[in-house]
């Protein structure tokens, strides 16, 4: 082989060789792994949506069987909440956290490696398997349920579990020893405090769930009876243990949105954070409230009303620190240099549409109120407006904001304003008329209805459509200016002109380099 050969081999972009993408272990690959792969399930779910909005744009639908309308939202629930809105930050973490501290890579590449392909094995699990008992799994339901649907559902979420608990130990062990000196814990960037909080979150919360799931296929296959009442089990119980996780994952969804947020805001808007320490200690205070708010899914259960009235309590009482956030976030863009490009526009609407979602959520938080609006449309329109309206407008925010990063070029800024228009209509349109329609009634998950609640239905539709749209609008802008757009400048935002360097352990390894010569750096051990 000749030099010229080897070095055109050398030179082929690393997504560019199968070899290179299958055996990478470096930061960066893993992170642009994690993200394309969460953009492609965001895709999947998406098109599972308009399915389901279709059939729902008439009363007695007949677009899909019934079974295949509860395939669907199982499907895409649990798609757009392990594979979409968890994957796509530990993208950003992967790619940002190493930088953002100093360090080299992970602390274990290849671990970081292996928690990435178990997600691809996972998908796969659960779109072969396609069960049809809701993306909460509730027994008896999902006991006694034919097929292997179920069962493959389980095996899948232990995967995407295992995932999640590797990645949150390398995230932890990496800011904990690969921090360069001269980085303390009290002026690491808010994002790594954010993965650091919801790192320990997932450590806590997802073997809970792992061993729900394998009480359940217990149940399923080898007769034993947890949740059956008729064998001395109690259905409830799959309730405390799926919440008691499912609710601290809200948290693992919202922080690390929160953390990039946290991140972008004093850049676009050229002005130093607005209380640093009240926001970390806000995510720890979040993370440690969460575990106590779990029953508030549980109101119309049959619990005694003093068992609740903590729960309603404690629900309420994370609107705090939550609302810490929210304002030091304004107190930070007040007074600042504003300029409404793509990124400050979705980062505004996050902070706008969490305080929506928000403040929806604390109506349920009332036990009075949540017997008339819970496992009605006003559940889904409040869950919609956190998933999507928030987290999700969070990560099309960094996107657009890292995009120069990733690939040195610079996206369409008029296509990304469309694409914030048509995001922002669509979801208002959408999950305002599913909380119009769950005060009037209407229950979730029914594939048919009462004609009194087609015109919200039809205007649903509608907004789905525009969302839709849109998201096209946003992946071909990404893939046409990944090709063809404008080179990007080495500071794209002017955020190291402005003393605030996007990766401040890399700015600071650069700029200090003659410094720190003779002081002994920590590597990732390379044994993984």
């Amino acid at each position: 082989m000749t030099v010229q050969v080897q070095r055109e081999r050398a030179e082929v972009p690393w997504y560019k060789s199968l070899n290179k993408i299958i055996t990478t272990t470096h930061h960066t690959h893993i992170g642009m792994l994690y993200i394309a792969f969460a953009y492609l399930m965001f895709i999947v779910g998406g098109l599972l949506a308009a399915l389901m909005r279709w059939e729902l744009a008439t009363p007695t639908g007949g677009f899909v069987a019934p079974e295949l309308y509860s395939s669907l939202f199982t499907v895409h629930g649990t798609l757009m909440i392990f594979f979409w809105a968890m994957p796509v930050f530990a993208g950003f973490a992967n790619y940002l956290l190493p930088k953002m501290i100093g360090a080299p890579d992970m602390y274990y590449p290849k671990l970081n490696a292996l928690s990435f392909w178990l997600l691809p094995v996972s998908a796969g699990l659960l779109l072969l398997g396609w069960p049809n008992v809701g993306w909460t799994g509730y027994a008896p339901l999902s006991v006694r349920e034919g097929g292997v649907g179920v069962d493959m559902w389980i095996l899948s979420l232990h995967l995407a579990g295992t995932s999640s608990i590797i990645g949150s130990l390398n995230f932890i062990v990496t800011t904990w020893r690969l921090r360069r000196p001269g980085i303390g814990m009290w002026n690491i960037p808010l994002f790594v405090w954010a993965m650091v909080v919801t790192a320990f979150i997932i450590i806590f919360a997802v073997p809970v769930i792992a061993f729900a799931l394998t009480l359940l296929l217990l149940d399923r296959n080898l007769g034993t009876s947890f949740y059956l009442a008729e064998g001395g089990g109690d259905p409830i119980l799959w309730q405390h243990l799926f919440w008691f996780f499912g609710h601290p994952e809200v948290y693992i969804l919202v922080l690390p949105a929160m953390g990039v947020v946290s991140e972008m805001i004093p850049r676009l808007v050229k002005k130093p954070i607005y209380g640093y320490r009240p926001i970390v200690w806000s995510s720890i205070l979040i993370a440690i409230l969460g575990y106590g708010v779990w029953a508030h899914h549980m109101f119309t259960t049959g619990l005694s009303i003093t068992a609740l009235l903590p729960f309603m309590l404690m629900t309420m009482s994370v609107a705090i620190p939550s609302g810490v956030k929210v304002v030091n976030w304004e107190a930070t863009i007040f007074g600042g240099r504003l300029r409404f490009n793509t990124p400050t526009l979705f980062t505004l609407s996050f902070i706008a549409t969490f305080i929506v979602g928000g403040i929806t959520g604390v109506f349920q938080a009332s036990i009075p109120v949540d017997y008339h609006l819970q496992d009605t449309y006003w559940v889904v329109g409040h869950m919609h407006f956190i998933l999507f309206g928030a987290i999700s407008q969070a990560a099309f925010a960094a996107t657009y904001y890292y995009f120069p990063y990733f690939t040195k070029r610079m996206y369409s800024e008029t296509l990304g304003k469309v694409h914030f228009v048509t995001a922002n209509i669509g979801q208002y349109l959408v999950f305002m008329s599913m909380m119009a329609l769950g005060l009037m009634g209407m229950p979730r998950r029914y594939y048919a209805y009462l004609p009194e609640f087609q015109s919200l239905h039809v205007v649903a539709t509608a907004g789905a459509i525009i969302i839709g749209i849109g998201s096209l609008i946003f992946i071909l802008n990404l893939l046409i200016s990944w090709r063809i757009g404008p080179k990007a400048r080495d500071d794209p935002w002017d955020a190291a002109k402005n003393n605030m360097p996007d990766f401040m352990g890399e700015y600071m390894n650069q700029q200090e380099a003659s410094r720190l010569k003779g002081v002994t750096q920590p590597t990732a051990e390379s044994h993984g």
